[in-house]
Order: structure tokens, then C-alpha cells, then sequence
């Protein structure tokens, strides 16, 4: 599915980017992702999919459920091996909101971005600590915030042919 910022996709599209940006915000400061921000961009993006590519409905619907279930299991397997927690249920409900918007064929994108720019940010702040630590945290929603943004207005990565 390829998002349109034009039509009637133009104003869902500035509340997505007003809201990633507030959450993105708020991670970084407490390490939360509220769910009155992150929750009720699932209706939002099943509706502007809805609206702008009614047929693109199913792929999108997939996109949160999937988006949704990989995180919640990285997230229960990380904490299984590692013994505590790597990421919040916050960055749960984001990326399934991120499945919502960009279909199921967005969410590998989506986690590239944000694992790079992820990956890229704790790099920098350890080379200017002097040091990366294992046990280091970093919020992770503003890097999906990141990744869904370029995904939702210029459409899925193309991996392969």
C-alpha cells in the first residue's frame, strides 16, 4: 500500500506526524509512550486507509495485528533471556499503530529505520560517555516514530527485485 498525503488522507497525515512527534517527545524525556497518544492511532490509521484505499483495509488491519504480536514477542523473548525488560508496551501499541497506517508490508521498513537510527543514536551517546554498556537505556519511540513517517508518505522499503 502506498500512503497519498493528498485527499482525504492529508489531514489524518498531520495529526499522525503531530502526534509522533509529542510521543517521540515524551519518550525521550520519561521513557513512557502514553496510550491515550499511541492507542488511538490504530482507528485512525485503519480510517485513513479506509478513506484513501478502501481494497488497502485488510493489509492494514494485518499490519496492526502483526505489528502489534512481533513486538510483544521480541519484547517477551528479551526479557526471557536477558531477564529484564528492553521495551515498553508503549512501543508495542506504537507499532502496531505503525502496521495500521503503513500495511503489513510497511512494518519491515519501518523496524530498519528505527532499528538504525536506534543502533546510530546509542553508538554517538557512547562515543561521547567514553563507553556503551549493555544495560544502557534509550527510548525507542521516537525511532519508530522515525521509521512509520517515511514508510506512511513515501510507501514499504522494496526488499528484493
Amino acid at each position: 500500500m502506498r500512503a497519498r498525503l493528498s485527499g482525504p488522507s492529508v489531514l489524518p497525515s498531520a495529526v499522525l506526524g503531530s502526534v509522533l512527534v509529542t510521543a517521540s517527545e515524551i519518550d525521550r524525556r520519561q521513557m513512557i509512550l502514553p496510550d491515550a497518544l499511541t492507542l488511538p492511532l490504530i482507528p485512525l490509521g485503519l480510517g485513513t486507509v479506509w478513506l484513501a484505499a478502501p481494497a488497502a483495509l485488510g493489509d492494514a488491519t494485518v499490519g496492526a495485528v502483526a505489528g502489534g504480536v512481533v513486538l510483544w514477542a521480541l519484547r517477551a523473548g528479551y526479557a526471557r533471556i536477558r531477564g529484564r525488560e528492553g521495551l515498553g508496551l508503549g512501543d508495542v501499541k506504537l507499532f502496531a499503530a505503525a502496521g495500521a497506517w503503513t500495511g503489513w508490508a510497511g512494518l519491515p521498513g519501518v523496524l530498519l529505520w528505527a532499528g538504525v537510527l536506534g543502533l546510530g543514536a546509542a553508538l554517538i551517546a557512547g562515543m561521547r560517555r567514553g563507553d556503551v554498556s549493555g544495560g544502557d537505556a534509550l527510548p525507542f519511540g521516537p525511532f519508530l516514530a522515525a521509521g512509520l513517517w517515511p514508510v506512511w508518505s513515501l510507501g514499504p522499503i522494496a526488499f528484493g527485485g
